[in-house]
């Protein structure tokens, strides 16, 4: 964890990582530098996450086994142990 005792050198950081990853090249720096920058504020926030039941969806007979996200997030695919795949609206489901 970070603290203030132990600081986080960012444009080291940002260089290793584009050293180490090869999908990664320097025209995605400033966005690799804004990502680890909101990583530190989230860590360094004392904030606590609420999380509660939003909506319950049934829709297959018995438990899933897969779900995912598209990239936007506002549809998602279920997979259940009964043999069926369903898409759901996010919002509505």
């Amino acid at each position: 964890m970070i603290n203030n005792k132990d600081r986080t050198n960012v444009d080291e950081l940002v260089e290793e990582i584009i050293k180490e990853e090869p999908i990664i090249n320097n025209s995605k720096k400033d966005q690799l530098k804004a990502l680890i920058y909101k990583l530190i504020d989230k860590i360094m926030s004392k904030k606590k996450q609420k999380f509660y039941l939003y909506k319950q969806l049934k829709g297959h007979i018995l438990p899933l086994t897969n779900c995912a996200f598209n990239k936007n997030g506002d549809y998602f695919i279920t997979g259940s142990y009964d043999r069926t795949c369903k898409v759901w609206e996010t919002i509505s489901g």
